[in-house]
């Protein structure tokens, strides 16, 4: 078991979350930041770019059926003191599940063909330095929530990967 996974089953309502997923896949990097402020910077990433692959996914949605509530970002920037931890709190575009302090965050999005979760765990290394776990929960409802995503799969792990980096570089220019 990957290490993260397995560092994330310590947590009673991450391993739940995890249970009977369809699919997981976990992305990591070590930075010095807390938890609130890594959480906040990578929701906040909202490039140009992104904002396209957006809108050609609100086609998609339309092609294969699946109801849609618009363009799922133009949330602004988020500070961390902002954010909701407490279940039924709004991070983004997902709605916070469970969360602690320092620890976890966990949100997820339902929707007719999946749920989506979304979950970034602290692990400290010492000297300030936290490894952060990225980890994407996917539960599928029905045939389209299977088709949906791994059509759209390899440009989540393009959005993950650069949500986390630019977490990064903003915390150094921030510095």
């Amino acid at each position: 078991m990957d290490h993260g996974i397995e560092y994330a089953h310590q947590f009673p309502a991450l391993a739940a979350y995890m249970d009977d997923a369809d699919h997981i896949d976990i992305k990591h990097i070590d930075a010095r930041l807390d938890l609130r402020a890594f959480v906040a910077a990578t929701m906040s990433y909202e490039p140009g770019w992104m904002v396209a692959l957006y809108r050609i996914r609100e086609r998609l949605v339309r092609v294969l059926g699946i109801p849609s509530d618009g363009v799922p970002i133009g949330q602004g920037q988020t500070r961390p003191e902002d954010l909701v931890f407490a279940p039924g709190g709004k991070v983004s575009f997902f709605n916070t599940l469970a969360a602690e302090e320092d620890r976890f965050w966990l949100g997820a999005v339902d929707d007719t063909h999946l749920s989506a979760g979304a979950a970034i765990v602290a692990e400290p290394l010492g000297e300030g330095v936290n490894r952060f776990y990225t980890i994407t929960v996917v539960h599928y409802h029905n045939q389209r929530g299977r088709v949906y995503f791994n059509i759209i799969r390899p440009f989540h792990h393009l959005v993950v990967y650069t949500s986390m980096r630019s977490a990064i570089r903003r915390s150094h220019a921030a510095a």
